[in-house]
């Protein structure tokens, strides 16, 4: 990457010599690319990397709209960053097939300078993407409820156009997904009540799609559900509940293959976990990894298997703390240990810290408190920690919930408390603020 990264310089600057730059005037219009993570520890990688692959802009310059390939991008702090000189910057004898840098999946024509608009694109789909574009700048102004429902409509009718205007059928694929996406987002925000008929309506139409995209429809659809039921006034929630994990194992077996599979499962394994059966879910964490050991939830489906496993077993953490110590766990052999993973954004978790205070206060010397923060931006836990003044130590890794701690024991919300005894095994994980003081009471005489 990082001898791509010269190379793109050196390109950049006989880019802009060459005037092969995208002329003045061209506007983005729309952005898609493949998101996902590269799990730490495969490759070599020492972290999770986010990174979205074939990144593609549509433009629009004058009348024209275009596809401009952008390629592969990753994120470093708050940024994201280049990985090679995006094809529509090199020169036609420099330019090569563009695909993915990532995950290898073929892109369509880099469109620099001097190529044609869209290249296969009819008249009339060059006018969907400008009614496209006229329905997205309506929606960013939209402020009625009722507006920005009929405006959701629109944008859904006019994606179902793109979708049958499609000249292939990566294209159509393409408008599919977004598709499900915007209209199942909208769904979920409450701002398209009508949204549900809408996927619906396309699921029981898709004979023709894919495997793939038919499965990326109905997972949309079920999510969206599942979201809607939630938010009716007085909704029976185990009702709710039972009919989602339904929905879940049935989308598992009908689309085993599909990229939504291991988040169906991962989803399966969080209910059942939240329900007290841990049994099962370790089941569905394990099915995981044995299955889809490439997805993104693999790692954290891995760690939560190990956190339910946990009780009796010894437990080290070794990270930095937000301070830039390094601190190993097992060094704490001897006392008993709280463990309480917390975020600055999580009210109930920063309350759990004047109740930690109290009980350190009480036991002394005999019990020892470590944080685990898992923030996006490290300044916001230590403003907590500073203005509180919060003596123990807070260990902190980048990610926030994605991060190397959090996914180590699939923590997928917080506060989330383990309390290990002075031999260093874990008593107990999972333990709430309320049943804290008596568990520490047992082993602190």
């Amino acid at each position: 990457m990082k001898e791509a990264r010269d190379d793109a310089v050196q390109a950049f600057a006989k880019a802009v010599a060459q005037k092969t730059l995208l002329p003045n005037g061209v506007q983005w219009v729309h952005f898609s690319g493949m998101y996902g993570v590269l799990p730490q520890g495969a490759g070599g990688r020492s972290q999770d990397v986010f990174v979205y692959d074939n990144v593609i802009a549509i433009v629009e310059d004058g009348a024209n709209h275009r596809q401009l390939v952008v390629g592969a991008m990753l994120e470093s702090g708050k940024a994201w960053r280049l990985v090679q000189l995006p094809p529509a910057l090199q020169g036609a004898e420099d330019s090569v097939a563009a695909s993915g840098y990532f995950f290898n999946s073929p892109v369509v024509n880099a469109g620099g300078v001097g190529a044609a608009p869209m290249q296969g694109v009819s008249e009339a789909t060059q006018k969907l993407l400008g009614e496209l574009e006229q329905v997205d700048k309506d929606l960013a102004q939209a402020t009625t409820p009722a507006r920005i429902a009929e405006l959701n409509d629109l944008r859904a009718a006019v994606l179902l156009r793109l979708v049958e205007a499609a000249a292939s059928a990566d294209d159509r694929s393409q408008w599919i997904r977004q598709f499900a996406d915007t209209v199942s987002a909208a769904v979920q925000s409450g701002e398209f009540p009508a949204g549900m008929a809408r996927l619906e309506s396309v699921v029981a139409a898709s004979a023709d799609y894919g495997a793939a995209d038919r499965a990326y429809v109905k997972f949309r659809l079920l999510t969206a559900g599942y979201s809607k039921a939630l938010s009716v006034p007085e909704a029976d929630f185990d009702k709710v509940q039972e009919k989602w994990l339904a929905d879940l194992s049935g989308f598992v077996n009908q689309f085993p293959t599909s990229s939504d599979a291991p988040e169906a499962l991962f989803q399966l394994g969080i209910a059942e976990e939240f329900a007290g059966n841990e049994a099962q879910a370790i089941k569905y964490y394990a099915e995981i990894g044995a299955r889809y050991g490439d997805s993104p939830n693999a790692a954290k489906a891995e760690g939560a298997k190990r956190r339910l496993e946990l009780k009796g077993r010894p437990l080290a953490l070794v990270a930095k703390t937000l301070d830039g110590k390094t601190l190993d766990t097992r060094s704490l052999e001897g006392k008993v240990v709280v463990l309480h993973y917390w975020a600055s954004w999580s009210e109930p978790s920063v309350k759990d810290m004047s109740q930690l205070r109290d009980l350190q206060a009480k036991f002394g010397s005999r019990l020892s408190l470590v944080g685990v923060n898992v923030d996006v931006d490290s300044a916001d836990a230590q403003r907590v920690v500073q203005q509180n003044r919060y003596s123990w130590s807070h260990l902190y890794s980048k990610g926030g919930m994605e991060s190397q701690l959090a996914n180590q024991l699939g923590v997928v919300s917080v506060p989330m408390m383990i309390v290990v005894d002075a031999t260093g095994k874990v008593v107990k994980t999972g333990v709430h603020s309320a049943e804290l003081s008596g568990i520490l009471n047992g082993l602190i005489k």
